[in-house]
C-alpha cells in the first residue's frame, strides 16, 4: 500500500514562521508522499491572503480563532492520508524527517504514534544544540537524522508540536478532546487515549526538527503585554490541568511512570482513582471572587467587606477585578480560563457584604447540585421594558441607603427558603457551573440575564435565597443597571422576538416563546408570565390563554410544545397546569380548563360555587387532535395520537391512539398494533384487550443508531427521536455502540432513566461501521428496523409519518425515506428489484433512509458478503426484495438539513459509489442494458457529479484517486462519455 501523510498545521498570526515551515516541508519531503492542510484561525497578519496564493495547500478559513484542539479536528476531518501528522506552524523540518518518523511508526503493529526531538520542548524531547542560523541547523540535522531503532524510546506521552499517528489509531481513538480548548493538555490526553487502546508511543531520538517555541512567544508584544500573556497562559495551564486530572484521575507523575503500569491504570480506572490521594479535586475547595470595579471609593469599601467575611476553613480564595469601563462578558470569560475554582462569586463594588456567614450560606445552597446560580435579587418574570425591578414577582432582600441610615428592601417569598427565579440582578450572585458567557453583550445587565437563560437551557436552577439576616448593603440610594439599547435589542430579539415597540411596557413577557411562533394576541392573555410557548406554534388572534388565578410562582402553568396550533375562538384556562406535547392540533371554539365547579349546591352562581381541581392538571400528549367545539374539564390526560371528535366533552382520561366522542366522551375506537388497524371498542372488554395487547406486542419499529466515539452527534440525533417518540410502545430505540471510549454509555444510561423503550447494546470491540450495521439489526426487536447514522436528525413529526406508512402498507419488505417532492407526503409503491432500482436509485446507499422488515434479514444466507464494499446495505436490500418484492417510497422531507454534521472521510468515493454500487447491483439481479444505462446516468447527474464538486469545494476528506479509470470502465460505452471526462476534468482542476 502506498502511504500518504496528511500534515495538519494551524495558522494564527505567525505568517513568517508559517512560510518557513511550509517551504521546509516542500524542500525536505518527498513529493507525492504527503498533503498539507492548513487551518487558518482568523489571523490578522496576512496569513489568509498568502495561503490563498498557495495552490498546493488545502486550507480551511475560520472566521474566528477556534483554538488548537478544534482547529486540529477540522483538519483531521478532511484528511485523506494513511497517517496523520499534527505539526506546529513554528517549526522548520529537516532532511529525512518524515521518512524516519514513518519508519518508526510502521516498525511494529503495536506502535500507534511517534514524535521527534527538537531544540525547544518539554517531556525530555529537547536536546542541546549550538547552531546560530537556519543554514547551520539544516547542516546539523543532515548528519543527525540517521534512522536507528536503538534510539527509539517508549513514552507515556508525546508533545503535540510534531505528533504522527496511524489512520487506524485515529479511527479508533477519534478526535482531540475540545474541552481543552484553546489548548494545553490535549496532546497528553490524546497520548493516554492511544495508550489505553493498547498502542505504544515512540520518541525518535534519531530525528530532529527545529522548533522556535518560546522564541516566537513575545513577538509583537511590549513588556506589559508579555507579562499579561504569561499570566493568561499560566491560568490556562492550571484550568486545563484540573480538567485533565478530573478526566483521568492518575498520579501527577504520569509522564515518568512505567508505560505498562500507566496503561494498566488507564485500562482499569477504578485502580487509577485509588492512586490519587485526594478524594476530590482541588477546585472543589476553591472560591474565585470576581469584583466589578467602577469607583475607587466603592471598590475599597467592597474589598474591606470581603476581608471581614468568615471564609470556610480549608478553602482557598482568589480575587479578580473587572474594569467597569470594559465589556463585562469578555472579561468574565477570560477570568474563567484562569481559575479552577468551582464556586465563582460575582460582586459589583457598589455592594458590601454585611452578614459574616454569607459564604457558608452560599455553599450550603450549592450542596443542591441542581442549582447552578444564586443571587441576592431576582425575579420570576421579565417585564416588557426589561427592568426586573418592575416585575411583580421580585424575590430577595438588600439594605439601601436612607436619610438617616439604611432601610431594608425585602421582596416577597418565604424567609429561610431559596426560591426559583428566571433572572438575577447583577449586583451579587454566585455560580457553581461553568458556562461560557455570550461576549456579544457590551454591558453587564443583559449579559447576566442571558447567562441566566444559558443556565436554564443547561438544566440548572437559578435561585434567590431569602435569609433572615440580609447579606448585602448597597452604597447607592437607587438601584440602576449597566445596560444599553443595543444589548436590549439583542436579548429581546433572541428570547422574545414577538414583542414590538407598541406593546405595553408595564406588562410581563411570556414565560417563553420559541422561534417561529405566531402569537398575535399575546397582549390580551391573562398573566402571560405564566405561559410558555414552544417553537413554530400558531395561536389564532381570537384565541385566549389565561391563568385563572394570580398564582404564578416562577414556573409556567400553561405549557405549549412545538408545532402546536390553536384555532379561532378557543380558550385555555389554567388553575393548576395545562400542558401540550408537540404537534397538538386544537380546532375552532375548543374550551379547555383544568378545573370544574362543585354542583352539589342549590341555585349558586359560578362565583359562589366551590372549585374542584387536582394538582396534576391537564396533560395532552403529542399529536393529539381536538376537533371543533370540544370541551375538556378537570384534571385529565389524553394520550399521544388520540382524536377527540367534534362536539365532545372530555372529563376522564383517554389512552394513547384512541378515538373518543360524545358528551361525556367515551372511547369508540382504539388502534391495535397486532391487528394493524383501528378496532371498535363498543364492548368495554375490547378496549381492555387492546391496551393489554399493546404492552405485549413486538414494537412496530426499531430505530437503531450505530455509533463510535461520537457522543456529541448522538446526543442531538437521539434527542430528536426521543422528543417525538417518548415512551411509545410502538417504537423501540436502540443504540448499538461500537465499543466507544467517550461518554456514550453514560449518556444513554442517563436517557434510559426516563425512556423505557430505549435499549443499549455495546460490542466487545470495534468491529467497523459495516459490522455494526449487522449487530444493530440482529439486536433489534421491532417488526421493522431502521439503522441510522448518529449524525442524521429527524425533522419533527417525521417518525409518525413513517409509523403511519408502516401501518398502511404493513407487510411489504422495505420502506425508503427522504426523497423530496412538491407533494410532501405522497407514497410510491412498487414490486420487484428492477423497479426498486429505478425508483430508489442511489438512495439505497444512504443507510438512514432504509427501513427493512426485520425477519427477512434472518433469511439472507450471506449477510456479510459485501461488508468490504462500505455499502453492504445495498446488497441487503437486494436480498430482502428477492424474498418479498414489495416496497414503498415515502416521499417528503424526513431529515434536517443540518444532518451529516460529521462529514465522511477516509475512503474512495468513486470506488464506493460507482464501482462497488454497480458491481453489487449487477451481481444481484440481471438489469436490462437500457435500464442500467439510465440508472448510471441518474446516479451520475444526481449524486456523483454534485458530490465531486462538494469534495473539491468543501475539501471533504474523501479520495477521488483513479476516478478516470473507474469512469472509463463503467461509463466508457455511454454516448456522453467524452463530455463527462471533460466535465470531471474541469471540476477536479477547479
Amino acid at each position: 500500500m502506498r502511504h500518504k501523510t496528511s500534515i495538519i498545521i494551524l495558522s494564527y498570526n505567525t505568517l513568517e514562521l508559517l512560510q518557513l515551515c511550509v517551504n521546509s516541508i516542500r524542500e525536505y519531503t518527498e513529493a507525492g508522499t504527503y498533503e498539507i492542510i492548513v487551518v487558518e484561525n482568523a489571523s490578522k497578519d496576512g496569513s489568509a491572503e498568502w495561503l490563498r496564493e498557495q495552490m498546493d495547500l488545502r486550507c480551511i478559513y475560520n472566521e474566528e480563532n477556534q483554538g488548537f484542539p478544534k482547529g486540529c479536528n477540522q483538519g483531521l476531518s478532511i484528511a485523506e492520508g494513511t497517517e496523520l501528522l499534527l505539526l506546529n506552524s513554528d517549526v522548520i523540518v529537516t532532511k529525512n524527517w518524515l521518512e524516519n518518523l514513518c519508519r518508526a511508526l510502521y516498525s511494529a503493529p503495536e506502535v500507534g504514534a511517534v514524535s521527534c526531538v527538537t531544540n525547544c520542548c518539554s517531556n525530555n524531547q529537547q536536546i542541546e544544540t549550538s547552531y546560530e542560523n537556519v543554514e547551520d541547523m539544516q547542516a546539523f540535522a543532515a548528519t543527525y537524522n540517521v534512522s536507528d531503532p536503538a534510539r527509539w524510546e517508549r513514552k507515556t506521552t508525546l508533545v503535540g508540536f510534531c505528533f504522527l499517528f496511524k489512520r487506524e489509531v485515529f479511527d479508533k481513538v477519534g478526535f482531540l478532546d475540545e474541552q481543552f480548548s484553546p489548548g494545553n493538555f490535549e496532546d497528553d490526553d490524546y497520548s493516554l487515549r492511544i495508550l489505553q487502546q493498547g498502542w505504544d508511543l515512540l520518541l525518535c531520538h534519531d530525528t530532529f526538527i527545529h522548533h522556535f517555541g518560546h522564541a516566537s512567544f513575545s513577538k509583537g508584544y511590549g513588556d506589559q503585554e508579555v507579562a499579561e500573556k504569561v499570566r493568561r497562559s499560566n491560568a490556562l495551564l492550571r484550568r486545563n490541568g484540573a480538567l485533565f486530572q478530573q478526566k483521568w484521575h492518575i498520579p501527577s507523575t504520569y509522564k515518568i511512570m512505567d508505560v505498562e503500569e500507566l496503561r494498566r491504570l488507564l485500562q482499569h480506572p477504578a485502580e487509577a482513582v485509588g492512586t490519587v490521594q485526594e478524594s476530590r479535586l482541588p477546585r472543589e475547595k476553591k472560591i474565585a471572587v470576581i469584583v466589578r470595579k467602577s469607583s475607587e471609593e466603592w471598590y475599597g469599601c467592597c474589598m474591606e467587606s470581603l476581608e471581614r467575611m468568615e471564609w470556610p476553613q480549608g478553602y482557598a480564595v482568589e480575587v479578580f477585578t473587572l474594569d467597569a469601563a470594559k465589556p463585562y462578558a469578555a472579561q468574565v470569560n477570560e477570568i474563567l480560563t484562569g481559575t479552577d475554582a468551582k464556586v465563582k462569586i460575582y460582586i459589583n463594588d457598589e455592594m458590601c457584604l454585611i452578614h459574616p456567614q454569607v459564604i457558608e450560606d452560599l455553599l450550603t445552597i450549592f450542596q443542591d447540585e441542581s442549582i447552578g446560580m444564586a443571587g441576592i435579587l431576582g425575579s420570576q418574570s421579565l417585564p416588557v421594558n426589561g427592568d426586573l425591578m418592575d416585575s411583580p414577582y421580585k424575590r430577595g432582600a438588600v439594605y439601601v441607603p436612607s436619610k438617616e441610615s439604611f432601610s431594608e428592601q425585602r421582596f416577597e417569598g418565604t424567609r429561610g427558603k431559596a426560591e426559583d427565579v428566571r433572572g438575577i440582578l447583577p449586583f451579587f450572585f454566585a455560580t457553581q457551573r461553568d458556562i461560557p458567557w455570550d461576549e456579544s453583550y457590551e454591558k453587564q445587565y443583559y449579559a447576566v440575564l442571558d447567562h441566566c437563560r444559558a443556565m436554564e437551557e443547561a438544566g440548572m436552577r437559578i435561585v434567590v435565597p431569602l435569609p433572615e439576616d440580609i447579606w448585602c448593603v448597597c452604597q447607592l440610594e437607587s438601584i440602576f443597571f449597566d445596560n444599553s439599547d443595543v444589548d436590549r435589542k439583542k436579548f429581546f430579539g433572541k428570547y422574545h422576538a414577538y414583542i414590538d415597540r407598541t406593546d405595553a411596557q408595564e406588562r410581563s413577557t411570556l414565560y417563553a416563546c420559541g422561534e417561529g411562533s405566531e402569537v398575535p394576541s399575546w397582549q390580551r392573555f391573562s398573566r402571560p408570565e405564566g405561559i410558555s410557548i414552544g417553537v413554530a406554534t400558531q395561536i389564532h388572534e381570537t384565541a385566549f390563554l389565561r391563568l385563572s388565578m394570580p398564582n404564578f410562582e416562577g414556573k409556567p402553568r400553561i405549557v405549549l410544545g412545538d408545532h402546536c396550533k390553536i384555532g379561532a375562538g378557543s380558550t385555555l384556562t389554567a388553575m393548576q397546569r395545562i400542558e401540550f406535547g408537540n404537534s397538538v392540533s386544537v380546532a375552532e371554539n375548543v374550551h379547555i380548563k383544568d378545573y370544574v365547579y362543585d354542583d352539589s349546591g342549590i341555585g349558586l352562581l359560578p362565583k359562589d360555587c366551590a372549585i374542584v381541581t387536582k394538582e396534576g392538571g391537564i396533560k395532552i400528549e403529542r399529536g393529539v387532535r381536538l376537533e371543533e367545539n370540544v370541551s375538556i374539564k378537570g384534571a385529565v390526560r389524553i394520550g399521544r395520537g388520540s382524536i377527540v371528535k367534534a362536539g365532545s366533552t372530555v372529563c376522564t382520561d383517554i389512552p394513547a391512539y384512541c378515538i373518543a366522542e360524545g358528551s361525556p366522551a367515551r372511547i369508540t375506537f382504539a388502534f391495535s398494533p397486532k391487528a394493524g388497524e383501528w378496532l371498535s371498542t363498543e364492548r368495554t372488554e375490547t378496549l381492555r384487550k387492546v391496551l393489554a395487547e399493546r404492552r405485549r406486542t413486538t414494537p412496530l419499529l426499531t430505530i437503531a443508531f450505530i455509533t463510535y466515539n461520537r457522543s456529541r452527534y448522538l446526543k442531538k440525533s437521539l434527542r430528536c427521536v426521543l422528543q417525538q417518540v417518548g415512551n411509545d410502545d410502538l417504537v423501540e430505540i436502540l443504540v448499538s455502540d461500537n465499543a466507544s471510549t467517550d461518554d456514550t454509555r453514560a449518556f444513554v444510561e442517563e436517557m434510559q432513566r426516563t425512556h423505557k423503550n430505549l435499549r443499549y447494546h455495546c460490542n466487545e470491540k470495534n468491529i467497523g461501521a459495516e459490522g455494526n450495521i449487522h449487530e444493530a439489526i440482529k439486536a433489534s426487536r421491532g417488526e421493522y428496523v431502521l439503522v441510522m447514522g448518529d449524525d442524521d436528525y429527524f425533522v419533527d413529526g417525521a417518525i409518525h409519518v413513517l409509523l403511519s406508512g408502516i401501518v398502511r402498507y404493513r407487510g411489504i419488505a422495505i420502506f425508503c425515506l427522504g426523497q423530496q417532492s412538491e407533494d410532501p407526503r405522497s407514497v410510491c409503491t412498487g414490486t420487484g428489484r428492477l423497479r426498486y432500482i429505478e425508483v430508489v436509485s442511489y438512495f439505497m446507499g444512504w443507510i438512514s433512509c432504509i427501513v427493512m422488515r426485520r425477519e427477512l434479514y434472518d433469511h439472507i444466507r450471506e449477510p456479510h458478503k459485501y461488508d468490504d464494499s462500505r455499502i453492504p446495505q445495498v446488497y441487503l436490500q437486494m436480498e430482502i426484495l428477492k424474498q418479498n418484492p414489495d416496497f414503498a417510497v415515502l416521499i417528503g422531507s424526513f431529515f434536517m438539513e443540518s444532518g451529516g454534521d460529521h462529514k465522511p472521510k477516509g475512503y474512495n468515493f468513486i470506488e464506493v459509489f460507482v464501482k462497488n454500487y454497480f458491481d453489487i447491483l449487477t451481481a444481484s439481479v440481471e438489469i436490462p442494458a437500457a435500464q442500467l444505462s439510465a440508472a448510471k446516468k441518474h446516479v451520475l447527474e444526481h449524486s456523483i457529479l454534485p458530490w465531486c464538486k462538494r469534495i473539491k469545494e468543501e475539501q471533504i476528506g474523501l479520495s477521488l484517486d483513479g476516478i478516470f479509470d473507474i469512469i472509463e470502465e463503467y461509463y466508457g460505452n455511454e454516448p456522453y462519455y467524452a463530455q463527462l471526462v471533460e466535465l470531471l476534468g474541469k471540476i477536479l482542476q477547479d
